[in-house]
């Protein structure tokens, strides 16, 4: 429990402050804001892992950020943005709330991260999958500890709909941003 409380503490934070760092970051500024989230990352997610054990670690997310290293063009994204590609498909194969992932994707991309295959891997078209499932699903692998059956194509359809998903949220901020009213206000 203390470890889920801490969890939802630290979701909450990051959504809070995670943006403003990003932007620090950007613009070369370490700020309070850059800290804090630094110390969420490391210290807090660390400790819901250790006090919640297997069953709060994304044990998901991490197995498919490791199979995607061994698909063509993995070397251009960071190792966190995989993982967070993987938490989206973790989110599916947990059947969570279509609201939830969408929200979480949102925000991700709202940070700037690559959140389609596409974008990830570096070229568009359906990726032969394969080879990020059999590392994704070796026996000794931690998606395991996730407890429910998984096979190839259950894995194979989660990261597909996570990258159907993102690939539609993508579009509808395009829109969005398209049909937004132009500000013809002389600005002083």
């Amino acid at each position: 429990l203390a470890a889920m409380e801490v969890a939802h503490h630290l979701h909450k934070q990051l959504v809070r402050h995670a943006k403003k760092a990003m932007i620090d970051l950007g613009r070369g500024r370490s700020s309070d804001t850059v800290r804090r989230v630094f110390d969420l990352n490391l210290l807090l997610a660390g400790a819901v892992g250790g006090m919640g054990g297997q069953q709060c670690r994304s044990v998901a997310a991490h197995a498919v950020a490791n199979g995607l290293t061994h698909l063509p063009g993995s070397e251009r994204s960071y190792h966190g943005e995989l993982v967070a590609f993987g938490i989206l498909a973790q989110l599916i194969l947990l059947d969570r709330a279509l609201d939830e992932i969408e929200e979480l994707i949102g925000f991700f991309i709202d940070l700037g991260l690559p959140m389609t295959l596409e974008r990830l891997l570096g070229h568009d078209g359906e990726p032969d999958l394969g080879p990020a499932l059999e590392v994704a699903l070796h026996p000794n692998s931690t998606i395991h500890r996730l407890g429910i059956p998984l096979d190839d194509v259950t894995l194979g359809r989660a990261i597909l709909e996570a990258d159907a998903l993102a690939r539609r949220r993508m579009l509808q901020l395009k829109l969005e941003n398209a049909l937004r009213p132009i500000d013809l206000s002389p600005s002083t």
